[in-house]
């Protein structure tokens, strides 16, 4: 009888164990893959504003665009990311640059309010890796 409780134990602790842990690698993964792409600004296309790219290797670029009378400048830096699943941080030479989070609408909002919010214009990185 002790030998059959332990086996029933030992089984029920192995089973939650490992549907747990599958649980949390599926989150994760949902939590990046909706991270995972091309974000732009609303007047990028228009040599104003930000996009940013983030890769499934926690890579990723900021490409920032501005114009004036001589013309449009444009810059890429290197970042790294990480996303918890309701906070997106952005680090440029291991120093935080930006904290994001998705609103209901979809939309990468910024915590610096005086930002404009990102649009997922891909969920693919290829043009840019």
């Amino acid at each position: 009888m002790n030998k059959l409780f332990s086996i029933l134990l030992l089984t029920i602790f192995t089973i939650s164990v490992t549907s747990c842990s599958t649980d949390q690698d599926d989150n994760l993964l949902d939590y990046t893959s909706s991270v995972v792409g091309v974000w732009e600004q609303e007047g990028f296309m228009d040599n104003v504003g930000n996009r940013l790219v983030f890769a499934n290797d926690r890579s990723g670029l900021k490409i920032i665009r501005t114009s004036d009378d001589e013309g449009v400048a444009s810059s890429i830096h290197d970042c790294l990311w990480d996303f918890d699943g309701s906070v997106l941080t952005v680090y440029e030479e291991n120093e935080v640059t930006g904290i994001y989070s998705i609103n209901a609408e979809g939309l990468l909002i910024s915590n610096d309010m005086d930002e404009l919010p990102y649009t997922k214009i891909s969920n693919t990185t290829l043009d840019y890796y």
